[in-house]
């Protein structure tokens, strides 16, 4: 019924093309996410391979969503053993022999990032060391830290103005000859 109704009216399809010409054009035009929110962005997924549902919404979550979530997080892990030059070719190929020289000589640095990505603390688990060194401070200790506004807008280089021969585009006193006009 409903999508009879939709099909049969011309102002929801002009409508429906206007909202998604809009949209299009709102992803164009959207301001890039800040450094701050694509690194904890790459903390969160890191943590177990893709987002996880929102805790609302976790309750109603059902065993067959949950595996698929997990089954999709352990592909996106997946980090195959060998690359595309060493798969299904011979050992006396190039390719081969370059990634099996490549691997003798990096692998130990190849080992040590694998570690250091498994070992990164997933977002939200702070240690008590890094706890214990913040103090608390006193609002008069940052009361003057935003006294000054610095506009990070382009700034426009005022050169130098003889005043003796300058011509404004405006009179210095047009405000109050406009106040004055009957």
């Amino acid at each position: 019924a409903i999508g009879q109704y939709h099909s049969d009216a011309i102002e929801l399809d002009d409508l429906s093309r206007v909202a998604s010409n809009a949209y299009r054009q709102y992803v164009r035009s959207r301001p890039l996410p800040s450094a701050e929110s694509i690194k904890r962005h790459k903390e969160m997924t890191a943590a177990n391979g893709s987002l996880r549902l929102h805790p609302l919404l976790a309750g109603e979550a059902s065993s067959v969503e949950e595996k698929r979530a997990e089954l999709i997080g352990s592909i996106k892990k997946y980090k195959p053993a060998t690359t595309i030059f060493e798969v299904g070719s011979k050992t006396k190929s190039a390719g081969y022999v370059a990634m099996k020289r490549k691997r003798s000589l990096h692998g130990e640095t190849i080992v040590a990032a694998r570690k250091r990505v498994a070992e990164t603390r997933p977002i939200g688990s702070v240690s008590e060391a890094k706890k214990g060194k913040l103090e608390e401070s006193a609002v008069e200790e940052y009361n003057g830290f935003f006294t000054t506004i610095i506009d990070p807008g382009k700034t426009r280089k005022t050169g130098f103005v003889d005043e003796e021969n300058f011509v404004r585009r405006r009179a210095t006193n047009e405000h109050t000859e406009k106040g004055l006009a009957v």
